[in-house]
Order: C-alpha cells, then sequence, then structure tokens
C-alpha cells in the first residue's frame, strides 16, 4: 500500500461516516416530525369528533338532527301518499322492497286476504294466494324481481274462510336516480269470483 492510499483512506472513510449521519439525521427528522403529526392528530381527533356532532347547518340543529328531520317527514309522506290511495281507490295494492319483500299491503287488500299488513310483510303475503296458485305465483314473482322486470300474472286470492276471489296482479319495479333498483309497487285488480 502506497502513501497516498494511506492519506485517502481516512478522508473517504470521514466523508462516509458524515454522508450517513447527515443522511440518518434527516430521516430521524423526517420519522420524528411525522410522530409529532401523528399526535397532533390523534389529540384533536376528540375535538374534530365533539365539533362534528355540534355542527349547526343552515342555522340550526346538528348534522343528525337535519337526517332525523328528513326522514321523519320521508316517513309521514309515505303515510299520507299510503291513506290518500287506500280511500281513494278500490284496487288492492303492495308496495316491496329491493329483494322482493313485502313493505305494505293496502287496505283492500287486507279486505281480500283477511291478511294484515304485519301478516303479509315479508313473504308472508304467499298466505293470501291460493293453495293452487302459490307455486306458480311466487315463481314469476321471484323470477320478476331477479330480472327486474314488471310482474304480470291472473291468479286466486283467497281469505281465511276460503273465500277466492280472481285477480289479475301486476306490478312495476321502480329504479333511483342512480339506476339502482330499489322495489316494486303492485296491485290486484279484481275480475271476479272462480266458478265453483
Amino acid at each position: 500500500m502506497t502513501l497516498q492510499d494511506w492519506y485517502w483512506r481516512p478522508i473517504v472513510i470521514a466523508l462516509s461516516i458524515a454522508l450517513l449521519s447527515w443522511l440518518l439525521r434527516g430521516a430521524w427528522k423526517r420519522l420524528t416530525a411525522l410522530f409529532a403529526t401523528v399526535r397532533k392528530v390523534d389529540e384533536a381527533l376528540p375535538k374534530l369528533v365533539q365539533m362534528a356532532a355540534e355542527l349547526q347547518p343552515n342555522g340550526g340543529g346538528s348534522v343528525r338532527d337535519k337526517i332525523d328531520g328528513i326522514v321523519r317527514k320521508l316517513e309521514f309522506q309515505a303515510a299520507a301518499r299510503r291513506t290518500l290511495a287506500d280511500v281513494s281507490t278500490p284496487i288492492a295494492f303492495y308496495e316491496c322492497d329491493a329483494a322482493g319483500r313485502c313493505t305494505y299491503v293496502s287496505q283492500r287488500w287486507t279486505e281480500i286476504t283477511g291478511l294484515s299488513n304485519a301478516e303479509a310483510e315479508g313473504f308472508g303475503w304467499l298466505g293470501g294466494i291460493h293453495r293452487d296458485d302459490r307455486e306458480a305465483v311466487e315463481k314469476e314473482w321471484k323470477a320478476a324481481v331477479e330480472q327486474k322486470r314488471e310482474f304480470d300474472l291472473a291468479y286466486r286470492m283467497v281469505d281465511r274462510h276460503g273465500n277466492e276471489t280472481l285477480v289479475h296482479g301486476q306490478a312495476r319495479m321502480f329504479r333511483d336516480e342512480a339506476g339502482r333498483y330499489i322495489g316494486a309497487i303492485g296491485y290486484n285488480s279484481v275480475i271476479g269470483q272462480p266458478e265453483s
């Protein structure tokens, strides 16, 4: 090894150590700054949650109050619409959710089947269909819901006493503004009493 090698080697080592130290110091500073930021966010989170709960848009009430108010208004409108339909039309009608489960039946529908709104909910409405027609109605209903198409079928409804009513059932599937299927509204027009 020459004298020049001995001369440059410590300089290269010293410079390497200085460079490594400088790089590590920068990484440490960045890491320390990151932890400080995380700590600040963690400390601020309860305050942000409290502020969100107390947020008063449009001059009053929290966001939760506004949402609850909108829900109450929509529920009232739905009840008013159903009541108006019940008193103004002799047609038996019903509403269903996106899965085809019954959510409401009209007063006339209840008169024909003898089933209450609570009994008709979900797939309880099938209890108001004549046992000989039930399988065909259920199959066609499920196909209409799955394919998101209209339901159209004539069949017999029956009450608890066995009184039959021949109906033409129709339902239209509805979508929201985004095109998502949201449910169906249908009706049963009375055709007459089946021949014995």
